[in-house]
């Protein structure tokens, strides 16, 4: 595993030409929007710095982070004739930070990686713990790496020219961690202002500890899938019309209600679960559940049956020297009731 470093600044720029190789070729991948708002001035400004510089770019979108995405990606490095010897900036969300980050896994086997993430989300998770994927027909993330950045610049300043939904898709990660392990989160959440520089600092650490114990998903990081199999399904099922944030949000929700139904977790803290999401008053199109059932087994954390993490109480999980379950064929009907009756249109 690569040592990561992560640096929160407000100097972007001047990090980048402190770790940047002179020597190395530069290539910045990003999605449309962002190269607008902020890759072209990047690109100018490395070029400035005397660094041979290259900028390729897709459609903004989480299904354009396919295969073919990749292949034309690749096909645009190899004709401008970058080596092993080139260092990739990933600048953007979580789309491009798995894209970019599975092309730097793979290109000559291997090249630098620097994450510049551009979004909540993708500064308090997609961007920490080298995992980068594609998604297929089967399902999300289904083919990719674990390859980890050298470094991760996070700059809280590229929040702004985030909307409000942009912001919710990070707050349902950092929903997450609040409720999987102690710490002041879930009272930040819960507070009438959102203090970010404290929520990114707090997320970045937790999840960076996690992946320091358990880099390739063998044992504790399990903990992280906490909201994602339920979450996924809905993915799937919406055929992505569902954003990410949206699915997490009340895939913890109905992950919250089979550990209640399971005698797990208490009322009270469920209820607070609740609460605190039907306030941001989210739904998801028709689904039904005969096509959650297929989407869940098709998830690639599963073999047979679906496996879920169990939460114990707002800030802790159920461990039995495993962190993810199988759930009785019962429990998991009544919460995919729960999940069409509480949240479908």
């Amino acid at each position: 595993m690569t040592k990561t470093t992560i640096i929160i600044t407000n100097t972007i720029l001047s990090e980048l030409i402190k770790i940047l190789p002179k020597k190395n070729n530069i290539c910045i991948i990003t999605d449309d929007r962002v190269k607008n708002l902020y890759g072209n001035f990047l690109y100018q400004e490395l070029r400035k710095n005397n660094f041979n510089c290259f900028l390729f770019s897709f459609p903004e979108g989480d299904i354009n982070k396919s295969q073919t995405t990749k292949n034309e990606i690749e096909k645009k490095m190899f004709s401008s004739h970058l080596n092993r010897h080139t260092s990739l900036i990933a600048l953007g969300g979580g789309v491009v930070s798995d894209l970019a980050g599975f092309i730097a896994s793979t290109y000559y086997r291997g090249i630098d990686l620097i994450t510049v993430p551009t979004t909540l989300l993708s500064m308090v998770d997609a961007s920490i713990g080298g995992k980068n994927g594609i998604n297929t027909e089967y399902g999300k993330n289904l083919i990719g790496t674990y390859y980890f950045p050298k470094a991760i610049l996070i700059d809280k300043n590229f929040l702004k020219t985030l909307q409000k939904n942009q912001i919710l898709e990070g707050m349902a990660e950092v929903f997450k961690y609040s409720l999987i392990t102690k710490n002041s989160l879930f009272k930040l959440l819960n507070s009438s202002h959102y203090n970010f520089s404290k929520i990114i600092s707090i997320s970045t650490k937790f999840k960076n500890k996690i992946i320091k114990k358990d880099p390739y998903d063998k044992s504790l990081r399990q903990i992280l899938n906490f909201g994602h199999t339920i979450g996924h399904a809905i993915e799937h099922c919406s055929n992505y019309q569902v954003t990410h944030g949206t699915a997490i949000f009340i895939g913890i929700v109905v992950e919250s209600y089979i550990s209640l139904k399971l005698g797990i977790l208490k009322k009270e803290d469920f209820q607070k679960i609740l609460s605190f999401v039907l306030s941001l008053d989210l739904k998801i199109i028709s689904i039904s559940k005969e096509d959650l059932h297929k989407a869940l087994l098709k998830d690639k954390k599963n073999f047979k049956k679906p496996k879920f993490i169990i939460l114990k109480s707002i800030g802790k999980v159920k461990h039995d020297n495993e962190y993810s379950f199988e759930i009785p064929q019962t429990v998991l009907e009544k919460s995919l009731n729960f999940l069409i009756d509480q949240f479908g249109r």
